[in-house]
């Protein structure tokens, strides 16, 4: 009795376990565009790159491609606001600099790192701004039923401000 106890419980566990562990199988063609967006996703440089992995994956219109989509906008989301946090601090650190000569070599050095340091933040924040921008427009653009409840599931659950705003 025992042993038939411990074979049904394995065997359930074995049929039941795929069903608890997510989805279904992974769509080739969604592996193939999450692949591609989660390498350029957070590479500053390839803007244009990043923002047509976007659009590949959302063209896919089903909802497997539609929960990357909303993976990679958390992971971007996260990282931009992150960004925004940095570059505030850097302005006001900025401030005591600005416009006025600068009374040392040492107050000199320390402006020109600044201005480089905002420089990099609002190149990074405009990149990231263009493919939120472009996680936005492939999402006004599903028409699939469940994608779209999957997404208005996800505008209310986020922590994000910038994943709320999107979505």
């Amino acid at each position: 009795m025992r042993t038939f106890l411990f074979a049904f419980l394995a065997l359930t566990m074995a049929l039941v376990s795929p069903l608890l562990a997510g989805d279904a199988p992974v769509d080739p063609k969604v592996e193939e565009a999450r692949s591609k967006l989660a390498e350029v996703l957070l590479d500053e440089a390839k803007v244009p790159e990043r923002v047509k992995a976007v659009a590949d994956l959302a063209a896919l219109n089903a909802l497997p491609a539609t929960k990357v989509l909303a993976d990679a906008l958390d992971k971007l989301a996260a990282r931009t606001t992150q960004a925004e946090v940095t570059a505030a601090r850097t302005r006001q650190s900025y401030e005591p600099y600005k416009g006025a000569a600068q009374a040392s070599e040492k107050d000199w050095t320390i402006k020109q790192r600044l201005v480089q340091q905002m420089e990099k933040d609002d190149a990074l924040l405009r990149g990231d701004s263009l493919v939120l921008d472009a996680i936005g427009v492939a999402v006004a653009g599903l028409l699939d039923k469940d994608s779209i409840a999957y997404l208005d599931r996800v505008a209310v659950k986020s922590e994000l401000v910038a994943t709320r705003r999107v979505l």
